[in-house]
C-alpha cells in the first residue's frame, strides 16, 4: 500500500509516562473500572505471551472477581491489540462497589499473578497452549470475517498473509520451566518462558540442568545435565527422614 493512500491518526505516546488515570463521570449508572497493560513490543512472540496470559487469568479473574467477592455481573480479561501492539484489559462493572474499590481490588488480582504462573502444573500450560492453537486454526465462520481479516492484514501491511500461521507456530513451540537463578546475591525460583534453542528447552522429566555464567564462561556456559531424585526417590528420602525424627 502506497503512502499516498493512508490515513493518518493522531495518537498519543504513553511509552515512560507510568500510569494514566481517565476519570469519567456518569450520571446514574453503574461505577466501572477498566485497567490497560499495554505491551512495549509487537512481535509476535510478545502477542502470542499476552495471549497465552490472558488465557491463563481470565478463569481466574473471573472466579476471585465474580464467584467469590461478587463485585459485580460484567468481569473479566481480554486481549485487547492497539495499533498492533498487544494488550490486556482487566474489567469489572459493579452496580454497588465504587471504582476506586473496584480498581485495588483488580491491582491486588494483577500483584498477585506472578503466583498463579508459577503454580500453573506443566500439563496446565501444554492444555492453555494447544487450546489456543486451535482456536487460531478455526476457519473464518463467513465470508464477512474471512474479508476483515484480509483487511486487516493488509492495513497492517502483511502482504503474504501468514501471520497467523506463524503466531500458531511460535504459541505451539512456546515453552516454559521451573527456573532457580541466583545472581549477585540474589535468589528465585519461578516459572519462566524459555526460547527455543536453550539449553533448558529440550529438558523432560525429572532430569535437571545446572548453568554457571562467570568470567571464564561468557559466551558459552558451563553446563551440568543429569537425572534429578523425581518424585518416588524425593518421597522415599522425607520418609525416612520422619523416620528418623520420630526414632530421636
Amino acid at each position: 500500500m502506497s503512502d499516498s493512500n493512508q490515513v493518518k491518526i493522531p495518537c498519543n505516546d504513553i511509552q515512560g509516562k507510568g500510569t494514566l488515570t481517565l476519570p469519567m463521570a456518569l450520571p446514574a449508572h453503574d461505577h466501572a473500572a477498566v485497567l490497560y497493560y499495554p505491551m512495549p513490543n509487537k512481535d509476535l512472540r510478545t502477542v502470542a505471551l499476552t495471549m497465552l496470559t490472558n488465557q491463563l487469568l481470565s478463569p481466574i479473574f473471573f472466579q476471585e472477581m465474580r464467584t467469590e467477592k461478587q463485585y459485580g455481573y460484567l468481569v473479566g480479561v481480554g486481549f485487547i491489540p492497539i495499533n498492533r501492539y498487544p494488550g490486556i484489559a482487566f474489567y469489572i462493572q459493579s452496580p454497588h462497589t465504587d471504582s476506586v474499590t473496584l480498581t485495588a481490588a483488580m491491582n491486588d488480582f494483577i500483584a498477585r499473578s506472578g503466583d498463579f504462573i508459577n503454580q500453573l502444573p506443566a500439563e496446565h500450560w501444554q492444555h492453555l497452549q494447544f487450546g489456543l492453537a486451535s482456536q487460531l486454526q478455526e476457519k473464518d465462520s463467513n465470508l464477512r470475517i474471512k474479508s476483515q481479516r484480509y483487511w486487516a492484514a493488509i492495513c497492517n501491511k502483511e502482504a503474504s498473509f501468514d501471520q497467523k500461521q506463524k503466531l500458531i507456530s511460535i504459541i505451539e513451540k512456546l515453552s516454559i520451566k521451573y527456573v532457580a537463578e541466583f545472581n549477585n546475591g540474589s535468589a528465585k525460583v519461578g516459572l519462566q518462558h524459555i526460547p527455543k534453542g536453550h539449553p533448558l528447552y529440550n529438558l523432560e522429566g525429572k532430569d535437571n540442568i545446572v548453568i554457571f555464567n562467570s568470567e571464564r564462561y561468557i559466551d558459552q556456559p558451563l553446563l551440568i545435565k543429569g537425572a534429578g531424585a523425581g518424585a518416588e526417590v524425593t518421597a522415599s528420602g522425607l520418609f525416612g527422614d520422619v523416620i528418623s525424627l520420630a526414632r530421636s
